[in-house]
């Protein structure tokens, strides 16, 4: 009784949350079209965990995909307010997204598990590609993109506050949600490590996760700091920033650490002006950290060293990773259909992959990344498509980055990282629930960023307030 109790406490707070979601977008589109809503609806994407979900048959009704279908409705509510200038604006990729829902069916079809695969597709278009939809048609201000990025780190700093409470209280509120079981949880709210000890998740599935999206967060922190014109800007991204690198440590993941210091060597080194003072002054603090207290700098040489060691449970998740690609090579290698479209979007967890770690016989039962699964999915050929998807995509920031039309060249900068970032963090762990939302509204912010011009009304510094520019040549080579 007093479970079924908890239970009924479990729904009531999920319809109370997306109720307040959806109540929200729609006070944002009204007062200022969907383009004001967009902050809020990352702001609940990142800070929404995945246990916030409620089962509905054949699919799960999660807050993400409550924003998106607000979002989706609001878009066709309000033709005004949300495509104005935008209308015919042609869509950046769209082909080559076509020929991936093509190919993803194609796989589907030849599936192992062709339920799985078929609302694996559903769920690429309808939670993906529908909401990089969304945010391209409606984003016309590059004062949007920044709203945007203030929401981001404003929800990781909520979700940085519970992980405090994770680790210092062992307190996750992930616990006032239904327990989800899957590979990466048995069934409790805390993770915790043989050798690592406690690992803090927040909101997300998994301490890499969380630990990926900070590694994001941090940068785009910084960004919004070299920018930031107000006092309370900068106290209020300062702790941010602090709270973020706090909590990237506790989740004692090698992956986002290692994607962290790419990340603010790339922004040293590509960066503008104050952007470059923020990391600089980071680095130091960071320097002084380490020396005032060894024992941060021995954790973590330790972790780094012990995954060298296959005999720690440390450096067999390090040898998963390998084992894990070389067992999915050999997997699609078995005949030419499975090599040209694999075995269907989310088999990975269904196929019992066999193969080695340490030469000794292994079944890998959770696909370790986000690439590999790629292959596992819609083998070589599918792969290729959604490799191209995303390198495109980042050639794209990049070239934006560097011409001298683009409005705060900063801002390209640090969106082509937050890429890049994602994209090596990706080789080293399955992406799922809040990370695939964060990655395609950053895709389109970073592709309709490069769209966007200075007003010829405004003044030359009023970079806020902008319109649309004519889409240079080359960028539809795969439209």
């Amino acid at each position: 009784m007093v479970q079924t109790s908890k239970s009924g406490q479990n729904v009531l707070l999920i319809c109370f949350i997306n109720v307040m979601v959806v109540a929200g977008l729609i006070f944002f589109t009204i007062r200022g079209g969907l383009e004001r809503a967009l902050p809020f609806a990352l702001f609940a994407v990142v800070l929404a965990p995945g246990e916030c979900r409620i089962g509905m048959g054949l699919f799960d009704l999660t807050t993400q995909r409550v924003v998106v279908l607000t979002l989706a409705a609001l878009f066709l509510s309000f033709p005004v307010e949300t495509k104005g200038s935008l209308r015919g604006r042609t869509v950046p990729f769209k082909w080559i997204m076509l020929v991936s829902i093509v190919w993803s069916v194609v796989a589907a079809v030849n599936s192992i598990v062709p339920i799985a695969s078929f609302k694996s597709v559903l769920s690429l278009v309808l939670d993906y590609y529908l909401l990089y939809l969304i945010c391209w048609k409606s984003i016309t201000r590059v004062e949007t993109i920044r709203n945007i990025m203030t929401a981001m780190v404003a929800a990781l700093g909520v979700c940085c506050v519970f992980g405090i409470l994770e680790e210092y209280r062992q307190w996750s509120v992930k616990s006032l949600f239904p327990i989800q079981i899957h590979l990466f949880n048995a069934g409790g709210v805390l993770l915790f490590d043989d050798e690592r000890g406690l690992r803090i998740t927040s909101t997300f599935g998994h301490a890499i996760l969380f630990g990926a999206a900070l590694a994001i967060g941090i940068p785009i922190a910084l960004y919004l700091l070299s920018v930031a014109k107000r006092f309370w800007e900068r106290v209020f991204l300062w702790i941010s920033i602090l709270l973020m690198s706090l909590n990237i440590y506790k989740t004692v993941s090698r992956g986002p650490w290692l994607g962290l210091t790419i990340a603010l060597v790339l922004l040293l080194l590509l960066g503008q002006g104050k952007l470059k003072k923020q990391v600089l002054i980071v680095g130091a603090i960071a320097i002084t950290v380490l020396v005032a207290r060894p024992g941060i700098w021995g954790t973590v040489k330790g972790i780094y060293a012990n995954s060298s060691d296959t005999n720690t449970t440390t450096g067999s998740s390090y040898e998963y990773r390998y084992g894990l690609t070389r067992a999915a090579i050999r997997a699609v290698g078995k005949d030419f259909s499975r090599m040209a479209w694999g075995y269907g979007q989310g088999s990975a967890y269904y196929l019992g992959l066999q193969g080695e770690m340490g030469g000794v016989p292994h079944t890998f039962l959770s696909c370790d990344s986000t690439w590999v699964g790629l292959l596992l999915d819609s083998g070589y050929i599918g792969l290729a498509i959604f490799a191209t998807l995303f390198v495109k995509a980042a050639f794209v920031t990049w070239r934006n980055s560097r011409r001298k039309s683009t409005i705060d060249r900063n801002l390209s900068v640090v969106l082509f990282i937050n890429l890049i970032t994602y994209y090596f963090i990706m080789t080293s762990v399955a992406l799922f629930d809040q990370n695939w939302y964060i990655l395609w509204m950053l895709i389109a912010a970073a592709l309709v960023h490069g769209r966007l011009k200075r007003s010829s009304r405004m003044p030359h510094d009023a970079q806020l307030h902008t319109c649309l520019e004519p889409e240079p040549a080359g960028l539809g080579a795969l439209d």
